[in-house]
């Protein structure tokens, strides 16, 4: 592995040195359970008083939540099969476009995500969306007087999780709008928090915007042999005007990108320069003109300042929160194995096509998304370890 490359992400590998030298040192503790030789479980008592309480006040409104959640969970289900569908489509048919499905590894360049997560934040984020999404879990369990047996940490091969552990004996002997509900309660809180957090990122952000106006864009990077490095256009340069209108944010230049061809010219100015740019096509095969820069940046009148360095840390956390929160959520509902997505499905199958049939076709069409989401995860990671070795 690069020098470099370790120089560069020594607090990732560090962190990870630590969570599995402690799996491996906790092992063969009681409150460890290994499963399948990938799945860790610390079992702990953690946060089920708290879920109690919450419970017993506010029991039949716990209730309604976790019925309407089912509709919500279903709904989730749907749309995480039909994006690993078209992450496969993508896969055969357009290899260059951005991966559907893509794993969250703090401090890592991740390719379909725009930015490098970063690690604090990353790891912050999980642990909130991973803390809401298991105590809804429990919650709604306790509200059905359903024990929970422990809670805690996990790792899930590579990936930080969390879990709750209902009594399964009692849970069997619920209706099926029971299991339904608590099985699909982590993915609705997680959908309730971004959505909670929606405005507090649009009034966070008019109060930065008021204070911090916009004052332009910057690239980090114009590729070699494309358009925007024909025509002159410089890194780290802000550019204020496209077309002759205002460029203050990446929304501005995408949209005005978005009505050009391969082709077509568009103009980029500067506070005392402008430069054409004759564009190429878009290397997705959509159809749409292409400039040849990455790593955009906006840029704010004040930026230097102290305050803006909070409201803009502040601004990106709960955006990044409520993202995490809703990719986090709904992929929990992929219908595969254990996890949520797959234990509803499972008792969807077996009522709907009888018990032994309905586990067979769950069997079988778990497989097949599993190797499905296996395949495009493997060529993400696979892209990962090449940019790691490369150089």
């Amino acid at each position: 592995m690069p020098l470099d490359f370790i120089l560069e992400h020594w607090p990732v590998l560090l962190f990870y040195l630590v969570v599995f030298s402690l799996a491996f040192y906790y092992r063969k503790h009681k409150s460890v359970t290994i499963q399948g030789n990938i799945i860790v479980l610390w079992r702990t008592k953690f946060g089920i008083s708290a879920m109690d309480k919450i419970a017993r006040k506010m029991r039949e409104f716990m209730k309604l939540l976790g019925y309407i959640g089912i509709g919500v969970g279903f709904l989730s289900m749907a749309a995480m099969v039909g994006f690993i569908f078209f992450g496969l489509y993508n896969l055969f048919f357009k290899p260059d476009a951005p991966p559907v499905i893509a794993p969250i590894i703090p401090g890592v360049q991740v390719p379909g995500i725009p930015f490098a997560t970063p690690f604090v934040e990353t790891v912050l984020v999980i642990f909130i969306v991973a803390i809401v999404h298991e105590f809804a879990h429990g919650v709604i369990a306790r509200a059905h007087r359903i024990r929970v047996k422990s809670s805690g940490p996990a790792l899930f091969g590579p990936f930080l999780a969390a879990f709750v552990e209902p009594d399964e004996k009692e849970l069997k002997k619920q209706p099926d709008t029971v299991n339904y509900s608590i099985f699909a309660a982590g993915t609705f809180s997680n959908l309730l928090l971004a959505a909670l957090l929606v405005p507090v990122i649009m009034l966070s952000g008019a109060v930065s915007t008021s204070l911090y106006p916009a004052a332009g864009l910057s690239f980090g990077e114009v590729q070699e042999n494309f358009p925007a490095q024909d025509a002159g256009i410089q890194p780290d340069t802000i550019y204020t005007s496209i077309n002759d209108k205002e460029l203050n944010s990446y929304a501005d230049l995408r949209a005005e990108l978005a009505l050009t061809r391969p082709g077509d010219t568009i103009t980029l100015g500067t506070s005392s320069a402008s430069s054409t740019i004759t564009l190429g096509e878009h290397p997705d095969g959509s159809g749409r003109g292409y400039m040849g820069v990455v790593g955009l940046e906006n840029h704010f009148e004040n930026e230097e300042s102290t305050g803006f360095s909070i409201f803009n840390w502040w601004n990106f956390f709960v955006m990044y929160l409520a993202i995490i929160s809703v990719g986090i959520g709904t992929a929990n509902m992929i219908p595969v194995g254990p996890i949520d997505g797959g234990r509803m499905f499972l008792l969807a199958a077996t009522r709907i096509f009888g018990e032994r049939k309905g586990q067979k076709v769950w069997l079988y069409f778990s497989l097949i998304l599993f190797v499905i989401v296996l395949v495009q995860l493997l060529k993400v990671l696979l892209t990962i370890v090449q940019g790691a070795f490369s150089g």
